[in-house]
């Protein structure tokens, strides 16, 4: 019983057949991947229907990124090594050095790769985004770029933050969602405390029709009451939800206007001073 020899026109045919079936599995893989990611990660339902957000967008495209990365990397490896076997070559000595040489890669990458585990789950999680304001422990700013290694950060007096992703222990994301403006007011003990809260409720109804202002707003400004009874004033504390990051702008107005209706009707802000008898 004879035995039939692939001839190198045959093998040449599988060689093509491999390639094509691979490249065909890559380009299914990968399409579903991106239809699956962009459903999950850069979509959000609000009560009209499916509405696209751009930063989860952004988040979408990286992770896109890294999984047609990845599946490119398997499916094409597997290819290689079904042409190899097809044209005869010995894959065992391959294999056993690629495994030795993965190792000893793998020991001095661990770094490398715990910021890219890191960076993927900050970006699955969407913990923060460019743009955003996170204190990271030693320092905070603003996030102007991200990768799956590493993010950059700009602090307040311009300093640039080069943070690898497995370092950081937490982040504070101080602009995600909505933000508060929290304003603590104190008045003299001699203030009538209702008179001062009506005051304090004609500026923020008048900045809630503000245009660049009370647009901002996500609820109606509250007067929580009085927050302490300090050594030389009644501190009475105002809260505002507004649009992430917007609080401390809003915040600054809000005291302009509260300084200039206090003025205006005689209330109080005390500071201290210092008596001397003679």
């Amino acid at each position: 019983m004879g035995i039939d020899i692939p001839t190198p026109a045959l093998i040449g045919l599988q060689i093509l057949l491999i390639l094509v079936l691979g490249l065909m599995i890559r380009f299914g893989v990968n399409r579903s991947l991106r239809l699956f990611i962009k459903r999950v990660v850069a979509l959000r339902t609000d009560g009209n229907g499916v509405e696209e957000s751009p930063r989860r967008s952004l988040r979408a495209d990286t992770l896109i990124q890294l999984a047609h990365s990845i599946t490119s990397v398997v499916v094409l490896g597997i290819v290689l090594l079904l042409i190899l076997d097809r044209l005869g070559i010995n894959l065992a000595p391959l294999l056993a050095g690629a495994g030795v040489a993965g190792i000893a890669i793998g020991f001095g990458a661990q770094a490398f790769v715990k910021d890219l585990l890191v960076g993927i789950s900050v970006l699955a999680e969407d913990q923060y985004g460019v743009g955003d304001v996170i204190d990271f422990g030693e320092g905070s700013g603003t996030v102007e770029s991200m990768t799956l290694k590493s993010t950059r950060v700009r602090s307040l007096d311009g300093t640039l933050w080069h943070l690898p992703n497995g370092e950081i222990a937490r982040v504070a994301n101080k602009t995600q969602g909505w933000s508060r403006v929290i304003l603590d007011i104190g008045v003299a003990y001699a203030s009538e405390i209702t008179f001062v809260q009506a005051k304090i409720q004609e500026v923020l109804d008048a900045l809630a029709v503000t245009d660049g202002v009370g647009t901002k707003f996500l609820e109606a400004p509250e007067i929580w009451g009085i927050q302490d009874l300090g050594e030389s004033s009644v501190v009475i504390r105002i809260a505002i939800k507004v649009l992430p990051g917007e609080h401390w702008q809003i915040a600054r107005i809000l005291r302009a206007a509260i300084k200039e209706k206090f003025d205006a009707t005689n209330i109080e802000i005390p500071f201290p001073q210092v008596k001397i008898w003679q």
